[in-house]
């Protein structure tokens, strides 16, 4: 057995580990750790270490499920989840219909000008600056592509809309898919109101 809880709940392990330490609520948290998670297999752990990771695992998909399956613009936002896109539409030197390629999510600094109605109703101009997504894709050549909020000028950047065209975005488990008996009861309890 290479993983099991301590007495305080906390993950023990017979090798070094980022997962050594944590709780299994705590480790959830985190992307890299809910990955290697994820990728225990269950003759390497103990039965009160598999408990503790699915009921946590199950906590955390509850609270961040849409409460609707999602279309693919908004399913963008769990790619992070995901190591590979499948390709669905060849993109001319650089993307094979039917083959996987791995990615990369992380963020890009955004800044935009766009003009308002203030409340006086006149028109003024407003720069709105953040956070948006993402996505790099590796291509068959080596090459990087960027994928992210309007594209840009350079060849290997490209919209968000062209990664949704030619990647298969992954379903998003909606809360009717974790919890169908819950939501039949609660969908039956609003009916019956």
């Amino acid at each position: 057995m290479d993983f099991w809880l301590e007495a305080g709940g906390t993950i023990a392990c017979r090798h070094e580990s980022p997962l050594r330490g944590m709780t299994p609520a705590e480790a959830v948290q985190s992307k890299e750790t809910r990955r290697l998670l994820r990728a225990i297999s269950p003759e390497r752990c103990s039965d009160d270490f598999q408990s503790a990771t699915a009921t946590a695992l199950l906590d955390y998909a509850v609270r961040t499920a849409p409460l609707l399956p999602l279309p693919d613009a908004q399913r963008l936002g769990w790619l992070d989840e995901h190591s590979h896109l499948f390709c669905r539409l060849s993109m001319a030197s650089a993307f094979t219909r039917g083959s996987s390629y791995r990615i990369e999510c992380g963020e890009i600094s955004a800044r935009r000008l766009t003009t308002k109605t203030t409340i006086q109703g006149t028109k003024a101009e407003v720069a709105i600056t953040g956070s948006e997504l993402l996505v790099t894709i590796r291509d068959e050549q080596c090459r990087d592509h960027s994928f992210f909020s309007g594209g840009g000028p350079n060849p290997f950047a490209h919209s968000l809309e062209t990664l949704i065209e030619h990647f298969h975005i992954p379903p998003v488990p909606d809360i009717t898919q974790i919890l169908p008996a819950c939501f039949r009861k609660n969908k039956k309890a609003l009916t019956n109101l």
